[in-house]
């Protein structure tokens, strides 16, 4: 979230890709069907809760924390329907992403614990300039 809210937008992505990529390098890598819809969910989650950070306060923080678990969830869940272990069929799909919940709500208070911890940390520190990261010079 932080990538999304302060570097611009044709960097915001590298540092998603460096950290997903380092985490896979030190537990293990894994199927690449499966590791290519996680890293198409962490981007599509890093994206889509830019809008929501153009003006940085608790409820936008709180907003990209939600907004961005619910992208990753709805993204990765896909992995298992495509790797077979639902069966494709309306039921498969409800079982799917009912089996998903418990991590979506991991994902709300990881994203809510961290971003709000990184982002209060910005603001009492004054890391970085309001006005130097202000909407117009995101893009």
């Amino acid at each position: 979230m932080v990538a999304a809210a302060f570097l611009p937008r044709k960097l915001m992505l590298a540092p998603v890709l460096a950290t997903i990529f380092f985490i896979d390098a030190v537990n293990g890598f894994y199927s690449l069907l499966a590791m290519s819809f996680v890293y198409v969910g962490h981007l599509l989650a890093a994206v889509s809760v830019r809008p929501v950070l153009g003006k940085i306060g608790v409820s936008s923080v709180g907003l990209a924390a939600i907004g961005s678990a619910v992208v990753f969830y709805l993204i990765s869940n896909l992995t298992t329907m495509a790797m077979g272990f639902f069966p494709n069929t309306l039921e498969g799909w409800i079982a799917c992403y009912v089996a998903g919940l418990p991590f979506l709500l991991k994902g709300i208070v990881a994203n809510a614990i961290y971003g709000g911890a990184a982002f209060g940390v910005i603001a009492l520190t004054g890391a970085f300039d309001a006005d130097r990261f202000s909407t117009a010079q995101r893009h």
